[in-house]
């Protein structure tokens, strides 16, 4: 009996990982509600159902258990399809995250109340009340209580004027300055294995608004994080899997902002991985999941320090405009994500001060595209 390998959503930021998938033994089996999403184009198998309905996907998968032995279940999306992923795990004795993990990840007021239970350093929450009887907390972080789309309506508030829309969706949190980092680990047995270190380089718009700049990955060891890291997979009871917790480094203590229990990525293990040198990074993400896969090795420990920095392509932009474009920058990578928004991706070699490269790209991007960084996060 073939063994095969559940795939939770087939869209464009999937297909990376169905090629990779696609040259292993395994059969895979794709889950999406578009028939034509691109990820069926690898699969031998495909059930047409949308990721958040576990009830009819495991009605249909039960029809396809005569015919293969599932070894996993795997997706790269947070939200509503990785507690499916649990419900599918549970159902035919698969490899996922405890559901309690998952609900405490899946919230930021949640992610708090851990952090605060488990004595992990975190940004304190603040209420309307006690900003006012303590007005000098101000700049503080406005976010959503659950965010799906990277730094999408996350906004530093100056004062009360910034928070007048201020909805029980949302959470206050302090503003602690620093360098974002995440640490992507593979969990066995209870242990978390650092994959990679990644910089997250975030501007703060004129409205307020975060603006997600691009990312880095160096060769640099963050032993704090780590350390974190490992306390936070004990925390959660996680025995396998993967978890990538974002933190904010301050004055060389990780501040916990948001855990991940998803394969996600948002392009790293698809196009900065791969340039820096690292091969065929998926199997690393994908293996904690396959009952039949043993611990992979370590991934190589030299690696070409590099960036990826984004540009969210308008309407008007056109290939003359891309062939100015990288010749003034460097290779440009076009992708168009599940939400139809079309982006460049720029790699490039960190060479000298990381922020003075990102503050010329976007110089010349201001000229053309009308992007205006009030500051940097450092």
């Amino acid at each position: 009996m073939k063994k095969a390998i559940i795939i939770l959503g087939a869209g464009s930021n999937q297909v990376m990982m169905y090629k990779t998938l696609h040259e292993t033994d395994f059969t895979m089996i794709g889950i999406d509600r578009n028939p034509d999403a691109p990820g069926f184009g690898f699969c031998e198998e495909r059930i047409v159902a949308s990721t958040h309905e576990a009830d009819t996907i495991i009605e249909k998968l039960r029809l396809l258990q005569p015919r293969y032995s599932f070894d996993g279940v795997i997706t790269r999306s947070s939200g509503p399809p990785l507690f499916v992923q649990t419900k599918i795990a549970e159902c035919f004795s698969l490899i996922s995250a405890p559901l309690a993990a998952i609900e405490i990840c899946s919230r930021k007021s949640t992610t708090v109340e851990f952090s605060a239970t488990n004595e992990i350093a975190a940004p304190k929450r603040y209420t309307l009340d006690k900003l006012k009887s303590v007005p000098d907390l101000f700049p503080v972080v406005k976010k959503p209580d659950v965010t799906l789309l990277g730094k999408k309506d996350i906004r530093t508030a100056n004062s009360f004027v910034d928070l007048v829309d201020l909805s029980e969706d949302y959470e206050i949190e302090q503003y602690i300055e620093g360098k974002d980092v995440t640490c992507f680990s593979c969990v066995y047995d209870g242990m978390s294995y650092p994959i990679v270190f990644i910089e997250e380089y975030v501007g703060v718009g004129l409205d307020g608004d975060y603006v997600g700049l691009g990312m880095g990955l160096r060769d640099v060891s963050y032993e704090a994080i780590g350390q974190a890291t490992q306390k936070i997979t004990t925390a959660l009871c996680l025995k396998r899997g993967i978890i990538s917790p974002n933190f904010r480094l301050n004055a060389s203590i990780p501040y916990l902002l948001e855990i991940h229990l998803d394969i996600g990525g948002d392009y790293i293990f698809d196009y900065l991985l791969p340039y820096a040198g690292y091969h065929n990074p998926f199997m690393h993400l994908i293996s904690p999941f396959l009952q039949s896969c043993s611990p992979l090795p370590a991934l190589p420990e030299k690696i070409r320090s590099s960036l990826m920095l984004f540009i969210f392509i308008s309407d008007e932009m056109d290939d003359s405009r891309c062939v100015e474009l990288e010749r003034r920058v460097g290779k440009v990578i076009l992708v168009d994500d599940n939400n139809k928004i079309r982006k460049g991706l720029v790699l490039l070699p960190i060479d000298g001060d990381v922020f003075a490269r990102i503050q010329a790209f976007n110089r010349i991007l201001d000229r053309k595209d009308g992007m205006e960084i009030q500051q940097f996060d450092k």
